[in-house]
């Protein structure tokens, strides 16, 4: 039962290129990962302001220093954000036009030109 299926070749125990690429891979998984949170984060944190609220003990110059680095901090997400989802918009927009154009028969005077009449 544990011999493997005959279609499939049963190689040598892993090597250890095998070994180095599968952690790469592993560190790759997780620095996607800490990216995607990292991105998370920030973007709830842009979103709802929540740094006001964490800041907000902090007065004096101090308060105002942070809090503009951080309204200069949401002005870029919200432009990366942005777009990106006009990028999105605009490639779905264009996909569906160049899928219609494709599609399409022709107007109804090109097919009254093929036959000859006006």
């Amino acid at each position: 039962m544990n011999s493997p299926l005959p279609l499939i070749p049963c190689d040598d125990p892993v090597d250890e290129d095998e070994q180095v690429s599968s952690f790469s891979i592993g560190v790759l998984g997780y620095m996607i990962l800490f990216a995607s949170w990292l991105v998370f984060v920030i973007s709830c944190n842009t979103f709802f302001e929540i740094w006001r609220y964490v800041i907000l003990p902090l007065k004096g110059d101090t308060y105002e220093t942070i809090s503009r680095y951080f309204e200069v901090v949401d002005a870029y997400v919200f432009k990366f954000w942005n777009v990106y989802v006009v990028i999105w918009w605009w490639a779905i927009i264009s996909w569906t036009g160049l899928k219609l154009f494709r599609h399409s028969k022709g107007t109804r005077r090109e097919k009254l030109k093929g036959r000859g009449t006006n």
